[in-house]
């Protein structure tokens, strides 16, 4: 634990990853005083799981979960292999922002209109009078990097995409590298250690909560969480969902059962990305004699509204003295009634369990994707003067391979000159979203519309995903919800840069 729990706060955020650390900093830039974030695993080791270990043993911890002591999956798939696997979640302070590769893409903009316009407002034009969120996420970003602003241009040309360099929050140290986390603010993100927290915020470490208390009116009015003292209830003027897009599903739909005892607890608009490609070995020799055309580093495609896909190419040294060039398709699984969430009652006590198949829509957008795989293998092909051959990926509910086949173990082994294909189930790239819509399911407040008083955050809040990762627009949403409750409190809205540890 750091700093006394006591019986009551201002703010209780649930989740101490990126979205309820964001929105901690930010009230606590505010002047808010009295905020409680509830984390259900331990503190660990604070750094970036890239900062902390060797580039395959993190590799492995990410998509080998077994092998992160800090993974656990809270729910119970019933569409198997789809949210099996890797999917599941990082109990520790800090989250998936120690694990994420700090790619800052904003809502395409073809995916925009289904958002409530206010919010996109703020997020891409203006908000409180000045810059944007999308802006002044991306200044806070820019100088956490070392970055500048200067717009990049395309310099790689494949299969009729145009590839310029991928915006993202990183910073490199010496063959180690960390994304941006909330957690810079408070500690040093080279050595780690115990963060130091701004007056006004506390974080109790080991609290699994359970509910969402509410009084007699139905507002909510506080928490009960479990840890190894026993249970623990909580008394909160506001309470913030912040623990990953499923649990914050299980609350949510806990909550919404006790004011509304006839609602069926289903939630029918999740969805994640549709992610595949192909790795390639690549001779050193042979990818050196290619740099003008086929440059180091990694590079995206922004797609339309008609592939709904962004693109991404990255060129790397392998594990073995060979080079990797890493391809893949992100793109838009769209909501549908085969995606949903359900709360059981048995006798156990509460479950959530997963329904997740690709619909018809998302099968045109796999073959699509494949087509548009295959063009630029044809061209890399031509480029390194290999063997075209063909791209086979298998049925995507059982792939020829997944994206754990990087892992050295297996990439090691891999023939050089062969494109090796793979597919990604749903529910495994940590990109699950839209339970819990704004201008919905939420209000434009990012209030839960049946509970007074319980917020949410993070990308259960997003109306509709787009391809971009859902990142950027989780730290510039935590702005706004920073802002909605600094200004009940009346406080200040979150500065323009808010300032984190470089």
């Amino acid at each position: 634990m750091t700093g006394a729990i006591g019986q009551a706060a201002d703010v209780v955020i649930i989740g101490g990853g990126m979205a309820g650390l964001e929105v901690a900093g930010l009230l606590a830039e505010t002047g808010v005083e009295d905020v409680l974030v509830l984390e259900s695993g331990p503190q660990a080791d604070s750094r970036h799981n890239n900062m902390a270990l060797t580039n395959p043993d993190a590799l492995r911890r990410w998509l080998a979960p077994e092998t992160d002591p800090y993974f656990e999956r809270r729910w119970v798939s019933r569409t198997p292999p789809h949210y099996t696997g890797p999917s599941g979640l990082r109990r520790r302070l800090g989250g998936r922002s120690l694990y994420w590769y700090g790619v800052c893409l904003p809502v395409d903009d073809w995916a925009r209109a289904d958002w409530p316009q206010d919010v996109m407002a703020d997020l891409a034009v203006s908000w409180q009078g000045g810059p944007s969120l999308y802006d002044r996420t991306r200044a806070m970003l820019r100088r956490w990097s070392g970055g500048d602003d200067t717009p990049s241009r395309p310099d790689l040309h494949l299969g009729d995409l145009a590839f310029a360099p991928t915006p993202v929050a990183v910073r490199a140290d010496g063959d180690r590298w960390r994304a941006y986390s909330p957690l810079d603010r408070w500690r040093d993100p080279e050595v780690g250690g115990a963060p130091t927290l701004p007056p006004g915020v506390r974080v109790a470490l080991g609290a699994d909560v359970r509910d969402v208390l509410l009084d007699a009116g139905g507002r909510a009015m506080g928490v009960r969480f479990a840890s190894a003292d026993g249970e623990t209830e909580v008394r909160a003027t506001s309470v913030v969902l912040a623990a990953g897009t499923l649990e914050n599903t299980r609350l949510a739909l806990q909550a919404v059962a006790a004011v509304d005892a006839g609602r069926r607890p289903v939630i029918g608009t999740l969805n994640d990305h549709v992610v595949q490609g192909f790795f390639l070995r690549v001779d050193e020799p042979a990818l050196a004699a290619v740099q003008d055309r086929l440059p180091r580093g990694g590079r995206c495609s922004l797609g339309d509204g008609r592939s709904r896909s962004n693109v991404f190419v990255d060129v790397s040294a392998g594990n073995d003295g060979t080079g990797l060039v890493d391809v893949r398709a992100t793109g838009e699984q769209l909501p549908d009634d085969a995606c949903r969430v359900t709360l059981e009652h048995t006798a156990e006590g509460r479950r959530l369990e997963v329904f997740a198949t690709p619909s018809a829509r998302d099968r045109e957008l796999i073959a699509a994707q494949r087509r548009t795989l295959a063009a630029v293998w044809a061209d890399l092909a031509a480029i390194l003067r290999l063997p075209e051959g063909r791209l086979d990926f298998g049925d995507f509910d059982s792939p020829a391979r997944v994206n754990a086949f990087v892992l050295p173990e297996t990439i090691d082994s891999a023939p050089t000159g062969t494109p090796l294909t793979w597919s990604s189930y749903l529910g495994v790239e940590d990109h699950e979203a839209g339970t819990l819509p704004l201008g919905s399911f939420l209000d434009l407040d990012h209030e839960v519309r049946q509970v007074p008083g319980l917020f949410v955050a993070g990308p259960s809040s997003f109306p509709r995903m787009g391809a971009a990762n859902p990142s950027l627009t989780t730290l510039s949403l935590a702005r706004r919800l920073a802002g909605v409750l600094a200004e009940r409190r009346g406080a200040g809205v979150p500065a323009v840069s808010a300032e984190a540890r470089a």
